[in-house]
């Protein structure tokens, strides 16, 4: 088997290094591994980075599941239908442009007017035209959306609380970890835009 080529029983492959040896790295890091072509000058991950990424999609992963369970048999709300109405809840009454939700959200257009039709449907969501630019569509919270989030809100930062703030103790380290992840995503976002 190539250094390139995807060891399926363990879904990784093996991505060759400096020395000629291999290093094995998940498939979906190595560039080559779609292609059998392995990437000149990428820096793979290290076993125990490959250990600490996995552990961080991993818990991200898990928080969002509990976050939404809990949202869902308490208040028949999904968590992505919660981070809409808190959206819309801190934009006041006015609302928010539907394009300018979806930038908050990171969501396609498309699939940001899934998620708020469900909402409209459900009662908790307006949608109105923009009166200066009739292509654009605003979204506000209704008063029963308003209720919901007021009731929900405090599931949701008990979850969050349990899940991650509690267990972590002091967020000193997490906050100046955060911060440098920040950092290095706007530099990342401002590479795309150009």
């Amino acid at each position: 088997m190539s250094p390139s080529e995807v060891v399926s029983s363990s879904c990784v492959s093996r991505a060759p290094t400096d020395d000629n040896s291999s290093e094995l790295t998940a498939p979906y890091l190595t560039a080559g591994a779609a292609t059998g072509q392995a990437a000149l000058g990428t820096r793979w991950l290290s076993d125990e980075e490959q250990v600490i990424w996995r552990r961080l999609l991993r818990a991200e992963s898990e928080i969002h599941y509990l976050l939404d369970r809990d949202l869902r048999e308490s208040h028949q709300l999904t968590l992505g239908g919660y981070a809409v109405l808190v959206h819309l809840g801190d934009a006041g009454p006015d609302g928010l442009r539907m394009s300018d939700l979806a930038d908050l959200l990171r969501l396609s257009r498309s699939g940001l007017t899934r998620r708020v039709t469900a909402l409209v449907r459900s009662g908790l969501v307006a949608r109105r035209s923009c009166p200066v630019d009739r292509r654009g569509t605003f979204a506000s919270l209704t008063p029963s959306g308003r209720a919901l989030l007021t009731e929900a809100a405090p599931t949701h930062v008990e979850g969050v609380r349990h899940y991650l703030i509690d267990p972590l103790g002091d967020l000193n380290l997490l906050d100046d970890g955060l911060s440098r992840v920040e950092s290095a995503l706007r530099y990342g976002s401002e590479r795309i835009d150009l």
